[in-house]
């Protein structure tokens, strides 16, 4: 990463742009965080799991979202109140984990099928693993840079790489 904004900002000359057709000259400044000679506090990509990630992490419960999903897709209408599907979901997810301990996987508490169902939720009406983001009152703002650039800044000013999408 060169440390440069774009686009350039354009400084004035005798009431002209430069940067114009009759100037050609631009002027790049350093972006946010760079300054001359010093490298930038802000690292250029982020680093998987810099970030502790909201919501539902663990691998097999995530497995499990698009599988609970499927199965009650039809049942699910399009624009619904959480109050109203929430106890669909909390079903299907609990018919799930019965699945599970069945084939020997079991699900270690109740907090985690309660994380399903809200993933469940999130994935279908909300903004999939954003959304816990989007719930946490302390969350300023979420830039997605592709689904393995995620930056949180946090309304402390905090800026945090997190987990991939």
């Amino acid at each position: 990463m060169s440390g440069l904004r774009w686009p350039p900002r354009l400084e004035s000359q005798n009431g002209r742009h430069a940067g114009s057709p009759t100037t050609g000259a631009v002027t790049l400044e350093p972006a946010r965080g760079v300054s001359a000679g010093r490298p930038s506090r802000v690292a250029a990509r982020p680093e998987p799991g810099a970030c502790e990630p909201l919501g539902l992490t663990d691998s097999m419960l995530l497995a499990g979202v698009p599988e609970i999903l499927a199965a009650i897709a039809d049942l699910l209408p399009d624009r619904a109140e959480q109050a109203d599907v929430m106890p669909l979901i909390r079903d299907a997810a609990r018919e799930w984990s019965q699945r599970q301990l069945r084939l020997g996987t079991p699900i270690s508490a109740a907090a985690d099928l309660e994380a399903v169902a809200q993933a469940v939720y999130d994935q279908r009406y909300g903004l999939g693993p954003l959304a816990a983001y989007l719930r946490d009152p302390d969350v300023e703002n979420v830039d997605v840079n592709g689904c393995d650039q995620v930056w949180v800044t946090y309304s402390t000013g905090e800026r945090v790489a997190a987990a991939p999408i």
